[in-house]
């Protein structure tokens, strides 16, 4: 969620309604959806509160995983790489 909410409001800055994709951006950058990101940054922030350190690490690594992922992703889409195992 956040991921996309900061990527979505960070292009709409930077172009705004000229941007092909703006529909799709628009979304992302909804006060809706904004509140639904807050929402589970709350509870993710409250959940990590209670948690043990333990539990707080792996909360910690699991974030940093799904983020590294995520780049991932879109440093292949910005490269057309092709997934072999996808046909």
């Amino acid at each position: 969620f956040w991921i996309y909410h900061q990527v979505g409001c960070a292009i709409y800055r930077k172009t705004g309604s000229v941007n092909p994709y703006k529909m799709w951006i628009e979304g992302y950058i909804d006060p809706q959806y904004a509140q639904t990101v807050e929402k589970m940054i709350d509870l993710t922030e409250k959940s990590a509160a209670v948690a043990s350190p333990s539990d707080q690490k792996n909360m910690q690594a699991v974030f940093i995983y799904s983020t590294q992922l995520e780049l991932q992703f879109w440093e292949a889409a910005y490269r057309l790489e092709k997934w072999p195992f996808l046909r």
